[in-house]
């Protein structure tokens, strides 16, 4: 990969940018000029997403910072099919979300490449109603129709921004909501035949057309990483953009 082009970040500090495959920033006119329907890989390795009707919404004192809206219909993002995204190894998912409203029994997909099932797709984020709480869950494929399932604890409270990461490490997968401590499942073995999904941010759970399981609520920052990132370096980038987002 190119690594990051010109990437005018003035965080301080600086995102984690070592194993860094796919930027989106809603905040940065090189990611996304306010106009078009494409949000453009900060990373310049061609990962761009294709926008099919979410709103953007630039910064004001009124909307907030930058993001994209989405509002449980239709609205979706997709970045196509790439053998990048059939993890053999470790990986990282960092992204800023926005929840409008509570899951009641139900789910909705943050990020997903899953096509066919739950037990091939390489990754999936939700935010779901889990025994009546409304946590974020993770879920990596393992073999024998099974996966790892780490969910992070929801504090509760809607119309905010969160910062939610997922990692592999080894055997090992990892939900961090916000500066909480990581919550772990272990992860016996990898699935070998995974999903050739597009990847999707903001619904369509089945499969690459079906509009379903769709986020009722917003979008900022999203970074995928094709290693594991420490607790340290999730922190980093949790604290590099947690001004931004009021947290």
């Amino acid at each position: 990969h190119k690594g990051i082009n010109k990437m005018a970040t003035r965080y301080s500090p600086k995102i984690v940018t070592d194993g860094l495959m796919v930027c989106l920033d809603p905040a940065n006119s090189r990611s996304y000029s306010g106009s078009g329907s494409t949000w453009t890989d900060l990373c310049g390795s061609g990962h761009n997403g294709a926008i099919s009707n979410a709103t953007f919404v630039p910064h004001t004192t009124a909307t907030g910072p930058a993001h994209f809206d989405f509002d449980g219909t239709g609205d979706k993002v997709m970045i196509d099919h790439h053998t990048d995204f059939q993890f053999a190894g470790d990986f990282t998912i960092c992204m800023w979300v926005y929840l409008d409203v509570a899951m009641n029994g139900n789910l909705c997909v943050l990020i997903s490449n899953r096509d066919t099932s739950d037990y091939n797709a390489s990754f999936q984020i939700f935010f779901e109603d889990r025994s009546g709480q409304n946590v974020f869950t993770g879920t990596v494929p393992e073999e024998g129709n099974a996966f790892a399932q780490p969910s992070g604890v929801f504090d509760g409270t809607f119309n905010k921004w969160d910062f939610v990461a997922m990692r592999v490490s080894g055997t090992t997968c990892s939900m961090i909501v916000n500066d909480a401590s990581a919550v772990d499942d272990s992860l016996s073995s990898r699935e070998s035949t995974q999903d050739d999904g597009n990847v999707r941010i903001g619904g369509g759970y089945s499969n690459n057309s079906t509009d379903n399981y769709m986020l009722n609520g917003k979008i900022g920052s999203v970074h995928i990483y094709n290693k594991a990132l420490t607790d340290t370096q999730i922190q980093q980038n949790y604290k590099a953009q947690k001004g931004r987002y009021n947290r």
